[in-house]
């Protein structure tokens, strides 16, 4: 049975595939460009950061070169490890833990960095307690940049079935469904063996996904006012077709 890390890191490596290699580099530009907005609309200052959940760290160099002093959490251990031999001389910058407590040190950041669909993943108390987290490692004023799904056209656009593949040898197979609030989907990994494909690893994973306006609710509700809202990776405002958002909250 293939290791589940191992396979999270051929799913992102499929993304990287279908995007073009520099696909990273590409979004952490981006998100530093979001950044260099947020500095001259709002005259606050931004440098340290904690990506959560970081990963391996994908994106951290690019921020890294931006100027930025970027901190790295993620609950895979091995995705931890990973940054650290990617980034050796910022080791003590990545930690183990779950998002709901990170146990950083409170108001010592200046935004928290929640990228890619890294949202939703707990029931409703759990998400909101996550909030609640980001909101106590951010200074006053601080900034919560998130990178989201849109529930209504999400819904709207959402294929059923599709696969990736993740090498001449390994598949993904993903199957959506929605389910009250949750976004479902049946994810299979299936390796060629000979002239045949078998499954490898199987798992079912759910997430709550939220409209604009439920997001807004729950952001203000964990001490959060909406700053800047864009169609994820431009800086065009959303409409109703919008699948993906993101979003810069501030902490009041």
């Amino acid at each position: 049975m293939a290791n589940s890390s191992l396979l999270k890191e051929a799913e992102w490596s499929i993304s990287e595939t279908q995007a073009g290699g520099d696909r990273a580099v590409r979004e952490a530009r981006y998100f530093s460009a979001l950044v260099s907005l947020l500095r001259s609309t709002t005259d606050s200052e931004i440098k340290k950061v904690a990506d959560i959940p970081c990963g391996w760290g994908r994106h951290d160099g690019t921020f890294r070169e931006g100027g930025l002093d970027v901190y790295g959490v993620d609950i895979e251990s091995d995705f931890i490890a990973k940054a650290q031999r990617r980034y050796p001389e910022f080791q003590d910058r990545y930690v183990v833990a779950d998002m709901r407590r990170t146990g950083l040190e409170p108001g010592s950041f200046d935004a928290v960095l929640n990228l890619f669909t890294s949202f939703g993943y707990f029931d409703y108390n759990g998400n909101m307690q996550t909030l609640h987290e980001f909101n106590r490692l951010l200074r006053r004023g601080g900034f919560l940049i998130m990178d989201l799904p849109n529930r209504e056209a999400a819904v709207k656009y959402m294929r059923p079935i599709f696969a990736n593949f993740a090498s001449d040898s390994l598949v993904r197979l993903a199957r959506n469904r929605i389910e009250g609030e949750y976004w479902v989907v049946d994810e299979e990994f299936l390796e060629k063996k000979y002239s045949t494909y078998q499954i490898v690893w199987h798992a079912t994973k759910q997430m709550m996904f939220f409209s604009i306006e439920k997001l807004d609710e729950m952001l203000r509700q964990a001490g959060f006012a909406i700053a800047q809202i864009f169609k994820s990776l431009t800086f065009e405002f959303p409409d109703d077709d919008t699948q993906q958002i993101t979003v810069a909250a501030r902490k009041l």
